[in-house]
């Protein structure tokens, strides 16, 4: 019995150095429409499920263990303090800090910061009664004696009128000078101005010398501080108004608060003192180390002292 060829799987056919491949009728593969295909689909579909979804779950562990949304800062802890209604409240209360209190304004102190400022030397810009005198204050002059017999027509007292001063106060010791308190009226007649508004006073200190006592300095203090309260402008002189007058003016720049002691006092005085006449013969004010030293350890009186305490 003659042997049956099977017939070749693929044949080409050549034609004009090509080649066209030829599809078999039949091959012995699965198609999609056969039966076992069919029942080989399921089963490979649902293990690639399996492994996406298997997948899926790892992505899903590494996101939650690395969080995406940044860190916030938490916020400074607030002070918890007991509430001042009741101390044995077991309750607290929010409380912000507060700033630490301000220290109290002293009397001298804010005496400073009230005055008006002025430039210094004073008397450079507030023109001077007399050569031979300065202002400690606007409302206090130094000056020398402010009376001369011999020049009865133009005294310096009349320049001191004219200025505004109202109240004297005489360093000089009784008759070591012709004295001026008599004439004042006389003088203040000519001049239109009211005698009732004229004060003397005399503290008499020896020349070249302290004061016989603290309590005489402080004497002087009073009368002075009535007048400034009082917006009085007033006259302190002695006989050259160098050594007694310049001590006055150093302890009540301090009694004022208008030095802080008396070392600042002294260094305000000599600053005006350059611009008096007399300092080219006499060149310092105070005029004497012993009254240097008392107006550098001076103390403000006991009703200042009480004033500051008070505030």
């Amino acid at each position: 019995m003659p042997s049956q060829r099977k017939p070749p799987r693929s044949s080409s056919t050549m034609s004009c150095g090509t080649s066209t491949p030829t599809t078999p009728a039949s091959s012995s593969y699965p198609t999609p429409t056969s039966p076992k295909l069919r029942a080989f689909l399921p089963a490979f579909t649902a293990t690639k499920i399996t492994t996406k979804a298997s997948k899926t779950t790892k992505a899903t562990k590494v996101s939650k263990a690395v969080p995406t949304s940044p860190i916030s800062i938490p916020p400074p802890p607030t002070t918890l303090l007991p509430s001042p209604a009741s101390a044995s409240s077991s309750t607290s209360t929010l409380v912000s800090p507060s700033p630490s209190p301000s220290p109290q304004p002293t009397l001298q102190s804010t005496q400073r910061t009230l005055r008006i400022p002025r430039p210094r030397p004073l008397t450079a810009h507030t023109p001077r009664p007399i050569p031979n005198s300065y202002w400690a204050t606007p409302l206090l002059l130094a000056c020398e004696y402010p009376w001369s017999p011999s020049n009865p027509t133009s005294p310096k007292l009349d320049a001191l009128l004219r200025a505004g001063v109202r109240t004297f106060i005489d360093l000089t010791e009784r008759g070591e000078l012709v004295p001026y308190s008599a004439i004042l009226s006389s003088r203040c007649a000519l001049l239109g101005i009211d005698p009732q508004e004229v004060e003397y006073h005399r503290f008499p200190i020896r020349d070249r010398c302290l004061p016989a006592s603290l309590e005489l300095m402080y004497a002087i203090m009073d009368v002075l501080r009535d007048n400034e309260s009082r917006g009085r402008i007033s006259a302190v002189h002695c006989r050259g108004g160098i050594g007694r007058t310049g001590m006055v003016i150093g302890c009540w720049l301090v009694e004022s608060g208008v030095a802080r002691d008396g070392r600042e006092a002294l260094g305000v005085i000599a600053r005006e003192w350059k611009t008096v006449e007399k300092c080219k013969r006499y060149p310092n004010s105070p005029e004497t180390g012993a009254q240097f030293e008392f107006v550098r350890a001076f103390c403000p009186s006991l009703k200042v002292r009480v004033g500051v305490e008070a505030v």
